[in-house]
C-alpha cells in the first residue's frame, strides 16, 4: 500500500482556510488603533499666567499688542489733559519761540523786574496740580504781579519747543527758572517736580528783596 504521510516531495499537510493566520491582514479596529497611538501627539498645555501667554505669542503679535497698549496710555493721557489743563495760567504772558522769550528777559532786566519762567506740559499731572494748588492761590497771585512771568507751553515738541529747553537746560516738567532783577539766574530757584505754594512764595519774595 502507498499510504504514506507525506509523498515524496516532503509536502506539508495544509490547515482548513478557517484556522489559518494570515499577519499582513489586521482586523480594521486594531489596525486603526495602532495608527492613533503612533501619530498622536499630546495636546500642549494651555498658559497658566499672562507672562506665560505672552511668551508663546508669534513677535508680530507681541508688537501688535504693544502698539496697542501704548496707543492706549497715549489716548487716556491726551484725555486727561483736555478735561484738565489751563488754557491760559493768570499773571503769565505766553512765549511762542526763543526769541520771544529772550527778548522778554531782556525788557524786564531793562526795567529792573525779576522774570520767572513756567515751562509746563498739557500731558504732565505735577503740571495740573501746580496750576491748581500754587499758580492760582491769591497769595501766589499777589507775587506775581510784581514780577515778569512768562509761561512756555512745552505740550507739543516743535522746533521751538525744544530750542528754549535747550537754552535753559530743562529736562523735566513743571520747571521754574527764576532771574533776578539784574538779570541773573537765581540757582537755588530753578525750581522743578512738586512745588508748594509755600515754596513759590519763599523763592518770589526772597528775589523782590533789594540787594
Amino acid at each position: 500500500m502507498n499510504n504514506k504521510v507525506g509523498g515524496d516531495n516532503n509536502e506539508r499537510p495544509q490547515r482548513p482556510a478557517q484556522y489559518r493566520r494570515d499577519d499582513q491582514e489586521k482586523p480594521p479596529s486594531q489596525t486603526h488603533h495602532r495608527q492613533d497611538e503612533t501619530s498622536s501627539t499630546p495636546a500642549a498645555a494651555a498658559p497658566e499666567t499672562f507672562s506665560q501667554y505672552i511668551e508663546g505669542l508669534s513677535t508680530f503679535k507681541k508688537i501688535a499688542y504693544s502698539l496697542v497698549i501704548a496707543l492706549l496710555v497715549i489716548m487716556t493721557t491726551y484725555y486727561y489733559a483736555s478735561m484738565n489743563t489751563t488754557k491760559e495760567i493768570p499773571s503769565f504772558i505766553n512765549a511762542k519761540d526763543s526769541y520771544q522769550l529772550n527778548e522778554m528777559v531782556r525788557q524786564a532786566k531793562d526795567t529792573n523786574k525779576p522774570v520767572i519762567i513756567y515751562f509746563y506740559a498739557a500731558w504732565c499731572p505735577y503740571c495740573h496740580m501746580v496750576e491748581k494748588n500754587v499758580l492760582r492761590k491769591n497769595s501766589v497771585q499777589k507775587n506775581l504781579k510784581n514780577i515778569v512771568a512768562i509761561s512756555v507751553d512745552a505740550t507739543t515738541m516743535t522746533q521751538a519747543t525744544m530750542g528754549m529747553m535747550d537754552d535753559y537746560n530743562v529736562r523735566g516738567f513743571p520747571t521754574f527758572i527764576v532771574y533776578d532783577q539784574y538779570g541773573e539766574i537765581i540757582e537755588p530757584y530753578q525750581l522743578q517736580g512738586k512745588i508748594s505754594a509755600a515754596g513759590m512764595n519763599g523763592a518770589l519774595e526772597d528775589i523782590m528783596k533789594p540787594m
